[in-house]
């Protein structure tokens, strides 16, 4: 057996050949934040209709939600999609009553 056996096989995996003003114009729409047709082709591939999000916890939310994950079987992101989803929609539970709910501990 040679190197040459070792190397992975890549396929047809060949690169789409953009034009100089393609990559400019996507180039800028990467910078103003909007999607370009390189990110929609991702999205499609992947199947998914979630962007990644970044958030700030404390430690003890965190430990929260890990606790709140694994008795429900349910993952951290989507618990967390759905106590927006309800905050969002819910009548009883309205933002300004949670909020003096967390102000009044």
């Amino acid at each position: 057996m040679s190197l040459i056996d070792l190397k992975k096989n890549t396929g047809n995996n060949k690169k789409q050949k953009i034009s100089v003003e393609e990559f400019i114009e996507q180039a800028n729409l990467y910078a103003k934040g909007k999607t370009t047709t390189c990110d929609k082709k991702r999205q499609i591939k992947k199947g998914r209709k979630f962007k990644n999000a970044t958030f700030t916890l404390s430690p003890n939310h965190i430990k929260q939600l890990d606790e709140l994950s694994k008795q429900s079987g349910l993952s951290k992101s989507y618990i967390l999609r759905l106590l927006i989803a309800e905050l969002a929609q819910g009548e009883e539970l309205s933002l300004d009553a949670l909020l003096e709910h967390i102000e009044s501990k």
